[in-house]
């Protein structure tokens, strides 16, 4: 028998083990990792990445929702400000906050949305997503952009002379 090999064996046996360990998140580090996921590839416009966390029945809704993104809207920022888990481990929920403008205007918004995020077979899926605070129009509702009814009066001030 080698013995002096068998300490190098073992510890290399460990030192895999606890690496091996050391990757497995629990429940809620899945959930959080789906959610600041889904939440960045939306930021930079990468729906074909988002729909890989959005549940089957909502892909069609969160694809049309999410259509002007990087298009006809310009996301700024979006930043994960609540995570919640249920009391059950099998749901969460997440408030995002997410800072947007139209580039033909360029005044910044920002919405805030809630997520509610379900667990299946241990992978994590939106379910829904909803505007709870802040300016609409992200989610693709309806905005009626106001016009004014007469053009801005000229900025230029009557000249005074000093003197004359």
């Amino acid at each position: 028998m080698n013995v002096p090999h068998l300490p190098i064996a073992l510890l290399a046996a460990f030192g895999l083990t606890a690496l091996g360990c050391g990757g497995m998140l629990s429940s809620a580090g899945k959930a959080q990792e789906a959610a600041l996921n889904l939440n960045m590839d939306a930021r930079l416009g990468r729906t074909e990445f988002c729909l890989e966390h959005v549940e089957g029945k909502n892909k069609e809704q969160f694809t049309k929702v999410h259509s002007a993104w990087g298009k006809k809207l310009r996301i700024v920022d979006s930043e994960v400000t609540t995570f919640k888990m249920g009391k059950d481990d099998e749901t969460a929920d997440v408030d995002v906050q997410v800072s947007w403008y139209r580039p033909e205007y360029g005044d910044l918004h920002v919405t805030v949305l809630h997520q509610k995020w379900k667990a299946v077979s241990g992978a994590w899926f939106l379910s829904s997503e909803d505007r709870i605070d802040g300016d609409t129009g992200l989610l693709g509702e309806h905005v009626e952009m106001e016009q004014p009814e007469a053009p801005a009066p000229n900025a230029l001030f009557q000249t005074v002379r000093i003197g004359d």
